[in-house]
C-alpha cells in the first residue's frame, strides 16, 4: 500500500484502467463461457434424450414387427397341421425357412403345455418346457403378447407371441418371434443417426454399447450404483451428468420393462463433453492472448495521453505550489485546455492572484488593527477595574444577606417547632377531655348499678325476714307436735339462724353500697368540675396554637422573601463577576490581538508579492465607516479612575428590579 501511495497519478490511472479492462474482459469471458456451457449442456441433453427415445423406439418397432410376424405364422395351415400331428421336423423346416426369408432372429413353437416343439436359435432345447414364462402363459390363454425378454438362450430380445389355434378355434400351442438386441450394427447405425453414444443394459451390466475404449466396446461393465437405484429399483428416468470410466457425459437413462412391468434392463444415450471442454479451454486461451494484446496496446496509448494531458500540467502546478510554499507568490501557469486539468491550472492562477490581494490587504489591516487594539485594551482595563470593585461590594452585601437569611430561617424553624408542640398539646388536651367525659359516663353507670344492687339487697333482707318468721312458725308447730316434731324443730332453728345471718349480711352490704353511692356522687361532682376546667384549657390551647401557627406562617414567608432577595443579589453578583471576567479577558485579548497584528505584519512582509498591490487609501475606503468611527472615538491608553459604586435600593417599590 505504501509503494502504491508513492506512485505518480499517471501510473495510478494507468493501473486503474488496466485493472478495469481486465475485470471487464473477465466478466465478458465468464459470461460467454457460462452461456456456452449452458447452451452446450442444453443441446447435449436434448441429443441424449433423442438418442434414448430413438433406441427405445427401435425396440418398440422390433416388438411390433415380431408381433406382426407371429400373427402371420399363426395363420400358416401347414404349420398348424404339423403341430397337431407332432411333426417336429416339419415344424422346424417351416419356421427355419420363414425365419431366413423374413430375417427373423428366432422363432419358437410350443405345444398346448408350453413344451418347445421347435426353436430356430438352438435346436438342442427341443422338448424343454417354457410354460413358466409370462408371455407363453398369456398366449396359451388365447391372448397376444409383446415384450422385451431375457433368458439364458437368446439373452436380451424384443419378443412377441400369439396362440396357435386349429380350425375348431382350440389353442394347440404358441408361436413366438423375436429380434436379438445384442447386434452392434444396430447401435452403430443409431449412433450415426442421433450423433450420440447408446447402450443397452441387461440388469445393471452393459449388454450392447457404442462406447469404445482402447479399441474395445465396454461390454460387461456395470452401471453406476446410484443411477441403477433410480432407474432399476425406482423405475424412473435419469437425465443429467455422469462419468463413464472417468469420461464426463451428458446422459439420459430410462428403464427397460418386460410384460410383468419389471425393469430388466436400462436404455442409455449420452454425449461425451470432453471434446466440448477441450474446445472451451482452447477458446479461453485464445481470448486470453487477445485480451493481453488489447491491454498492452491500450496501456501504451493511455500512458502517452496521461503523460501529456495530466502529468505535465500537474508537475507545473506542483512546482508553482512549492514556490508559494517558499513565500514566492509571483508565479503563473501557462497551460491551455478545456478539461479538468486546464480548469485546475486556471483556478490555481486565480487563487495566486487572490492570495496576493488578500495578503496585501492583510498587511494594511494589520496596521489598523494594531492601533485599534491599543485603544481597546486601555478601555477594557478601566472597565475591568470598575467591575472588580463593584463585584467586591456586592460580595459583602451578599454575605450580610446570607447571615440575615440564616437567622430568619432559624426563627421560622423554631416557630414551626412551637406550632407542632402547640398542636400536640391541643391534641392531648382534647383527648383528656374526651376521656374525662367517658369516665363521667362510667361513673353514672356505676351509680345506677349501685342503686340496683341496693334494691336487690333490700329484697334479700325482706326474704330473710320472712324466712325468720317462717322458721318461728315451724318451731311453734314442732313444739306442738311433741316427740315427733323434734327433728323438724332442729331444722327450723337452723333455718332461722341462716335467715338472721343473711339479714345481718344484707344490712352490712346495704350500708357499704350506700357509702359507695355517696362517694360516687362526690367523685362525679369533682369530675364534672374537672371536665369544665379541661374545656377551658382546650379552648386556651387552641387559641395559643392558632397564634403560633400564624407566627410560623409569617416566619416562613419572611424567610422565603429574604431567600429571594439573596438569590437576586447572587445573580447580580454573578453578572458583575462575569462582566469583570469578560473585561479582563477583553483586555488580555486586545493585548494579544495587538501582538498578533505585529506578528502578522512581520509574516506578511516575508512574501514576495506581485506589482498589483492596492494602496492603503483604497483599502480604507473598503472598510465600514461605522468601524472607523468607533476606533477613532476610543480614548487614549491611560489608567482610568475607579468608577463610583452603584447604589442598590431594597425598598418595596424597587425590590422587583432585583
Amino acid at each position: 500500500m505504501n509503494n502504491l501511495k508513492r506512485l505518480g497519478i499517471g501510473i495510478k490511472l494507468l493501473l486503474f484502467t488496466v485493472v478495469s479492462v481486465l475485470i471487464g474482459i473477465s466478466l465478458i469471458v465468464s459470461t460467454a463461457l457460462i452461456q456456452f456451457n449452458s447452451f452446450n449442456d442444453s443441446v447435449s441433453r436434448e441429443e441424449a434424450i433423442k438418442g434414448m427415445e430413438g433406441l427405445n423406439t427401435l425396440i418398440e418397432d422390433y416388438k411390433e414387427e415380431s408381433l406382426r410376424n407371429a400373427k402371420m405364422l399363426s395363420l400358416n395351415r401347414e404349420l398348424i397341421n404339423a403341430v397337431e400331428n407332432k411333426d417336429y421336423n416339419g415344424i422346424y423346416n417351416i419356421v427355419s425357412s420363414i425365419a431366413k426369408q423374413s430375417k427373423i432372429d428366432y422363432i419358437i413353437v410350443t405345444d398346448s403345455n408350453g413344451s418347445i416343439l421347435a426353436h430356430t436359435y438352438d435346436t438342442n432345447i427341443k422338448g424343454n418346457s417354457i410354460s413358466s414364462q409370462s408371455g407363453i402363459q398369456t398366449a396359451l390363454r388365447g391372448n397376444d403378447f409383446s415384450t422385451v425378454e431375457t433368458d439364458e438362450i437368446v439373452g436380451l430380445s424384443a419378443k412377441s407371441g400369439v396362440p396357435l389355434k386349429n380350425e375348431a378355434g382350440t389353442v394347440i400351442g404358441t408361436i413366438s418371434t423375436g429380434f436379438l438386441l445384442d447386434k452392434v450394427e444396430i447401435m452403430d447405425k443409431l449412433k450415426q443417426i442421433y450423433k450420440t453414444d447408446l447402450t443397452l443394459f441387461l440388469g445393471d451390466v452393459r449388454y450392447n454399447t457404442t462406447i469404445v475404449q482402447n479399441g474395445s466396446r465396454l461390454v460387461g461393465t456395470k452401471l453406476d450404483s446410484k443411477i441403477a437405484d433410480i432407474v432399476l429399483n425406482r423405475k424412473e428416468k435419469y437425465i443429467g451428468k455422469a462419468e463413464i470410466l472417468g469420461i464426463p457425459y451428458i446422459c439420459a437413462y430410462m428403464p427397460l420393462l418386460n410384460s410383468d412391468n419389471q425393469a430388466i434392463g436400462v436404455v442409455f444415450a449420452g454425449q461425451s463433453i470432453s471434446e466440448v471442454i477441450a474446445a472451451r479451454n482452447k477458446t479461453i486461451s485464445l481470448l486470453l492472448v487477445i485480451s493481453i494484446l488489447i491491454i498492452f496496446l491500450l496501456s501504451a496509448f493511455i500512458y502517452f495521453y496521461i503523460n501529456r494531458s495530466v502529468s505535465k500540467p500537474l508537475f507545473q502546478v506542483v512546482s508553482a505550489a512549492e514556490k508559494i510554499a517558499d513565500g514566492n507568490l509571483n508565479v503563473n501557469i501557462d497551460f491551455k485546455s478545456n478539461d479538468e486539468i486546464g480548469t485546475l491550472c486556471r483556478s490555481f492562477n486565480k487563487m495566486t492572484r487572490k492570495l496576493n490581494e488578500v495578503l496585501n490587504s492583510i498587511n494594511i489591516a494589520a496596521k489598523q488593527v494594531a492601533a485599534g487594539s491599543n485603544q481597546l485594551s486601555a478601555s477594557s482595563i478601566g472597565l475591568s477595574q470598575g467591575a472588580s470593585e463593584q463585584a467586591s461590594s456586592i460580595e459583602e452585601l451578599t454575605a450580610t444577606l446570607e447571615e440575615i437569611s440564616i437567622q430568619t430561617k432559624q426563627n421560622a424553624k423554631s416557630a414551626n417547632e412551637a406550632n407542632e408542640l402547640a398542636e400536640f398539646a391541643k391534641s392531648n388536651a382534647m383527648t383528656g377531655n374526651k376521656q374525662m367525659k367517658e369516665m363521667l359516663g362510667s361513673m353514672e353507670e356505676i351509680n345506677k348499678s349501685s342503686n340496683n344492687i341496693s334494691r336487690i339487697i333490700k329484697v334479700i333482707d325482706e326474704i330473710a325476714f320472712q324466712t325468720n318468721i317462717l322458721a318461728l312458725n315451724a318451731a311453734v308447730e314442732a313444739a306442738r307436735a311433741g316427740q315427733y316434731g323434734k327433728g323438724f324443730a332442729v331444722v327450723a332453728e337452723e333455718v332461722r339462724n341462716l335467715a338472721m345471718r343473711s339479714a345481718n349480711a344484707a344490712k352490712e352490704t346495704t350500708e357499704m353500697i350506700e357509702n359507695s353511692i355517696k362517694s360516687v356522687e362526690g367523685g362525679t361532682k369533682i369530675a364534672n368540675k374537672t371536665a369544665e376546667a379541661l374545656d377551658s384549657i382546650v379552648e386556651s390551647i387552641s387559641k395559643v396554637a392558632n397564634l403560633v401557627k400564624d407566627i410560623a406562617v409569617a416566619s416562613n414567608e419572611q424567610a422565603t422573601g429574604i431567600e429571594q432577595v439573596n438569590q437576586a443579589i447572587v445573580q447580580v453578583s454573578q453578572v458583575v463577576q462575569t462582566n469583570s471576567t469578560a473585561s479582563q479577558e477583553s483586555a488580555a485579548a486586545s493585548q494579544e490581538l495587538m501582538s498578533q497584528a505585529e506578528t502578522l505584519k512581520e509574516q506578511v512582509s516575508k512574501f514576495v508579492l506581485m506589482n498589483n498591490k492596492p494602496s492603503s487609501n483604497e483599502y480604507l475606503k473598503s472598510i465600514d465607516p461605522d468601524v472607523l468611527n468607533t476606533l477613532e472615538s476610543l480614548p487614549e491608553k491611560k489608567k482610568p479612575d475607579s468608577p463610583p459604586l452603584a447604589r442598590i435600593d431594597l425598598s418595596d417599590n424597587e425590590f422587583g428590579k432585583y
